[in-house]
């Protein structure tokens, strides 16, 4: 199952070699939290610098609240997250679902969202331009447990851009990392990112380093953790 997994996320990512690249950073920290009856909250900081790392391109500012509608098999979410640059402001509103499966070390999950972006919030009056805009995103991830501390992943995702006259696909991103929990309830999260873009006249593949430390407190439960998957 794995080297079909692995054997996909190369042959789809092929095409966006071809394009310009841009090499990007995306660090910053998050905390979750582990809430009575199923629910865990998620905040996170991200400073973004793209430019080939020479431009501050923006901080993102972001909060989820997750459900587990069936326990380690489906979970809900619901989440907001503020940009703000040099440039311009955005809003963004979430919803989606993530189904889960495992086997010994090995897991595999597909999740589906639907976020909407807004330039500012408004009664559904907008300049010329500056109309709200969403993504539906679906993505397939596969996950290794490489050891009691040490968890390897990787996955591809689909961006379906909605907008009021035409609907297409926007960008597709992979994504291969890990995570290390270094201490107890201290995670190092490291990922290597690719984004080609389509459906522009000059398409740019984003590559990014990323690089976050995320805090669990999950103490408020008796037992077990949770990691928080989200960016």
């Amino acid at each position: 199952m794995h080297r079909l997994a692995v054997l996909f996320f190369v042959l789809t990512a092929l095409p966006g070699l071809a394009q310009q690249g841009d090499m990007q950073l995306r660090s910053g920290f998050q905390l979750s939290i582990d809430l009575p009856k199923r629910f865990t909250t998620i905040l996170q900081y991200q400073y973004r610098a793209d430019q080939n790392l020479s431009h501050f391109k923006g901080s993102y500012i972001s909060g989820a609240i997750q459900y587990e509608l069936l326990k380690k098999v489906l979970q809900a979410e619901v989440e907001y997250r503020y940009r703000t640059s040099f440039k311009n402001e955005q809003h963004r509103l979430g919803a989606g679902l993530t189904a889960k499966y495992k086997r010994e070390n090995y897991s595999i999950s597909w999740r589906t969202l639907y976020q909407k972006r807004y330039p500012y919030f408004n009664l559904g009056v907008y300049e010329p331009g500056k109309e709200p805009d969403a993504y539906w995103r679906n993505r397939v991830q596969l996950k290794y447990k490489w050891s009691k501390r040490v968890e390897i992943y990787g996955s591809a995702e689909l961006f379906y851009k909605i907008k009021t006259k035409e609907q297409y696909i926007g960008r597709l991103r992979y994504v291969a990392g890990f995570y290390w929990e270094w201490k107890k309830r201290h995670h190092l999260h490291c990922f290597y990112l690719i984004q080609p873009q389509y459906h522009t006249a000059s398409p740019v593949t984003v590559h990014a380093i990323g690089v976050t430390y995320a805090l669990d407190l999950s103490f408020l439960k008796s037992k077990g953790k949770k990691k928080a998957d989200y960016f």
